[in-house]
């Protein structure tokens, strides 16, 4: 009875198991999962595989494949318990060659999908966005290239994105942002590129973030404070800039970060001392600083030697005086001097930049350069940045911030401590802060010396608050070279005046024989010029004929004393000539008289055109024009229709005027409505003064201007107020404004 009980039994478990195994060999997966998997096979050389074993074993379907039914012993497939849908593709490590086949988006049951380290090439079908319940995706140790799918952001349930190790490039698709249950994002060493998406911020479970060695910059997002449950952040070797967002103190949970190898600057935010999960830290070749201790301690303990890799800015930048348009500015060396870089040296005439690269040092263990080539008397505000090149361990150029702004001029001003080129209660401040110990003298303008004592104290302080008390000072010597220089350029301007009244005088001529008209007429030909005039040209003021013999070119103008002609008398032999398809002129003025001048004396003339607008140059040797001897190029602009004069422009060098003992290089232009404008240089008592003068008139009564400014060496000379009655001028010099009389010496 036992025994065949225990017979009963044994068949009935061997007829289920037989049923069983009857019913699992029997049993599919749909004809569009049996294609996608025979078409990763034949994309990928599967012949080839390391171990292909099922795919191909006993009898074959029409396809060349395993009967259908045996697609869960082939190696590699796992379906569900059924065996009716395949649930994961194991394939890590198995010699795969080729590309990833786009039908692997159909089967819709799939939750893993391990093709890690093999050699696939080609993009990622952004069908896999289709694997609704896909959990692990493996394509990391590849050769995939192209960009990552934004379709990839479809697969809700994914827990783990393992990319790394391929050729992937673009940017991050904030479509990745979706995947709220997310554990692992690992797209490293890649050549990714752009920012990371603040949608990242989004990804509340994940717990690894590794994005080393790609391609990445600009700021790191705050959002990513949102990443709650974060233990690993790894953004090393990128190019990413900036400053550290407070937000990652947020990071409760971190215990590994690593920034090091990027481009970000600037003071490290305390917060990071909230990370009180954090074991390990890698934040070195960057531009980072901080001069909190609490911080520092915090960071040397997670990385010892983090501060000894950053390129910051250089400390103690200062200026040296060392000519009106040189300076040369100095700088303690940073701690990083290892590999190559330098130091660039910047400057601006308005604080706060925009700033000028002057030039950079040839290392970062060098401590000053010298900057030529500034203006002289001026204000100039520099900064320094220390730069870090490319090299093993950080792929980038690193600059660090701007040093501190640190200012000085091309000028020497008693009482300018501040060195800003003017006097202000800025010096007074320096000067009070050197005195009491909170500045050395080294670290401000010591050239600003008041009393020649050679310190900077007390005397320099009271010195500038009584300038900007309105206290004025002018020391004897400066006020002798303000009434030198102004009465020598008073009467250089008077002399100028009367020269451009001949010179219009001598226009007048010019206009009266038509050569402006006769030039324009003749087309440019010497031989058409001297037929016009001759045969053409009507000459009311006397006769008009060629020199004899008549083979020569020079045309006599012979004038007669004609009322139609002012009453002008006296010869001028005009020689035209032809060089380089330019018409000129050779005028040789022989004892002409008009309007009471006498003119005497050979000038080169040539002549423009434009409209009805003659622009006459004239060189002068030795001319003699209203009893005075004139040197140097006049260029007068008149109206061809009017005769009337519009403007009368001079250059003239060593130029002298009695009653000055100095010599001038003048260019200016006069007209009546503008007065007199242009630059002069004056050599005076050895020393040398630039001068820029604006819409000056001068009174010819008493010689003096009535109008315009002058400025010499940065010194202001305003005549608006200035008269014979008045000889007084308003002089803004240092800092300082007052009243020069120009007579008496007196200041008020």
């Amino acid at each position: 009875m036992y025994a065949k009980s225990a017979i009963s039994v044994l068949t009935l478990a061997f007829l289920l198991f037989a049923g069983g195994m009857f019913s699992a060999a029997h049993a599919e997966i749909p004809a569009i999962e049996r294609a996608a998997l025979i078409a990763l096979y034949n994309s990928t050389e599967g012949d080839n595989w390391t171990d292909n074993s099922g795919w191909k074993d006993g009898d074959l379907a029409e396809d060349g494949f395993a009967m259908s039914g045996t697609e869960g012993t082939w190696h590699g497939i796992s379906l569900n318990t059924a065996g009716t849908t395949v649930e994961g593709i194991h394939l890590g490590q198995n010699n795969l060659d080729g590309t990833i086949p786009a039908s692997l988006g159909n089967l819709a049951n799939l939750k893993q999908l391990y093709l890690f380290s093999n050699g696939l090439t080609g993009n990622i079908p952004a069908e896999l966005g289709n694997l609704s319940n896909l959990e692990q995706l493996y394509l990391s140790d590849n050769q995939i290239n192209g960009g990552i799918p934004p379709e990839l952001g479809n697969l809700a349930n994914l827990i783990d994105l393992f990319l790394y190790l391929n050729d992937l490039d673009g940017s991050i698709p904030p479509e990745l942002g979706n995947l709220t249950n997310l554990r692992q994002l690992q797209v490293y060493n890649n050549q990714l590129t752009g920012s990371i998406p603040s949608e990242i911020g989004n990804l509340s479970n994940l717990k690894r973030l590794g994005l080393k060695d790609n391609h990445l910059s600009n700021d790191i997002p705050s959002e990513l404070e949102n990443l709650a449950s974060l233990e690993s952040l790894s953004l090393y070797n990128n190019q990413f800039t900036g400053s550290l967002p407070p937000e990652l103190g947020n990071l409760s949970n971190l215990e590994s970060l690593s920034l090091r190898g990027n481009k970000l600057t600037g003071n490290i935010p305390t917060s990071l001392t909230y990370l009180t999960s954090l074991t390990s830290a890698d934040i070195g070749y960057n531009a980072l600083y901080t001069d909190d201790e609490t911080l520092r301690n915090f960071l040397d303990e997670k990385d010892p030697d983090w501060k000894d890799t950053q390129t910051v800015a250089p400390e103690h930048v200062s200026l040296t005086y060392l000519s009106d348009t040189s300076l040369q500015v100095n700088w303690t060396p940073i701690s990083y001097t290892a590999g190559s870089g330098g130091y660039h040296v910047m400057y601006s005439e308005t604080p706060g930049g925009p700033y000028t690269l002057f030039g950079q040092t040839a290392n970062k263990s060098i401590s000053y350069l010298d900057v030529t080539g500034l203006d002289p008397k001026t204000a100039y505000y520099f900064v320094v940045q220390t730069q870090t090149d490319p090299h093993t361990l950080n792929q980038n150029t690193v600059l660090s911030e701007h040093s501190e702004e640190t200012i000085g001029a091309t000028r020497i001003i008693r009482g300018d401590v501040y060195w800003d080129g003017k006097i202000s209660l800025a010096d007074t401040l320096s000067a009070l802060q050197i005195l009491i110990g909170i500045h050395p003298p080294t670290s401000i303008n010591a050239m600003a010396d008041v009393n020649g004592d050679g310190e900077i104290g007390l005397p320099e302080a009271l010195f500038a608050l009584r300038v900007c008390l309105d206290f004025i000072y002018v020391d004897e010597d400066t006020k002798d070279t303000l009434q030198a220089v102004t009465d020598c350029m008073a009467l250089a301007m008077e002399e100028s005046t009367k020269d451009a009244e001949s010179v219009e005088k001598m226009t007048g001529l010019t206009a009266l024989m038509g050569l402006a008209k006769t030039q324009e007429a003749a087309g440019g030909g010497v031989a058409a010029f001297i037929d016009y005039l001759l045969n053409d040209l009507e000459f009311p003021c006397g006769d008009v004929a060629r020199q004899a013999p008549l083979s020569t070119t020079i045309i006599v103008f012979t004038f007669t004393g004609e009322p139609v002609c002012n009453n002008v008398t006296g010869t001028i032999k005009v020689t035209p000539e032809l060089s380089e398809g330019t018409l000129s002129y050779n005028v040789e003025y022989i004892n002409v008289q008009t309007e009471g001048c006498l003119i005497d004396g050979n000038a080169t003339t040539t002549m423009s055109i434009e409209g009805t607008q003659v622009t006459a140059t004239h060189t002068f040797d030795q001319m003699s024009m209203c009893g005075d001897d004139f040197d140097g190029t006049v260029t007068v602009v008149y109206d061809i229709v009017t005769g009337e004069v519009i403007s009368v422009s001079t250059e003239q060098n060593a130029y002298t005027v009695e009653g000055c003992d100095a010599t001038m290089d003048l260019v200016i232009s006069y007209n009546s409505e503008d007065g007199i404008n242009g630059t002069a240089t004056i050599e005076m008592d050895g020393e040398t003064y630039e001068i820029e003068m604006n819409n000056i008139k001068i009174d010819q009564t008493c010689g003096l201007p009535m109008s315009g400014s002058m400025t010499m060496d940065g010194i202001v000379l305003d005549f608006s107020n200035t008269s014979c009655n008045n000889p007084v001028v308003t002089v803004t010099m240092e800092g300082q404004t007052f009243n020069l009389n120009l007579e008496t010496g007196e200041i008020t």
